[in-house]
């Protein structure tokens, strides 16, 4: 084997690799994030402040994995082009990958903001 063929044999190796782990994240990240759905739209759940923030996160993260991650999977490793072919997804990918993320963080720190605060009123 030379060193051209140990090259390509590694860089489609890393692409495969590459492919079936950006796969199950996506499939990860969708089935928890449908489980958080469904448990934070509880009764029992939805008398707390927390739930609603960690349940908007939810959401977000929902989409985000959709938009951002999905696309990113079909345009990278199965070459469909997209956002060359639809300049809408383009535009929406831009926004959501600029804003989705921050969206997810700030209702987690809301979340959290809340259940600080709610601990040190009944001290």
């Amino acid at each position: 084997m030379d060193s051209n063929s140990t090259i390509i044999m590694l860089s489609n190796l890393t692409i495969t690799i590459d492919t079936y782990v950006g796969l199950f994240i996506y499939v990860t990240g969708i089935l928890g994030s449908i489980g958080n759905i469904i448990v934070y739209r509880s009764k029992s759940m939805r008398s707390r402040a927390c739930s609603v923030y960690l349940l908007w996160e939810s959401i977000i993260d929902f989409l985000y994995l959709n938009i951002i991650v999905l696309t990113g999977i079909l345009m990278k490793d199965f070459r469909i082009p997209i956002t060359t072919r639809h300049e809408i997804l383009c535009k929406i990918r831009a926004f959501c990958s600029t804003y989705g993320n921050q969206l997810a963080v700030t209702f987690l720190s809301l979340a959290t903001i809340d259940r600080i605060l709610l601990s040190q009123r009944s001290q």
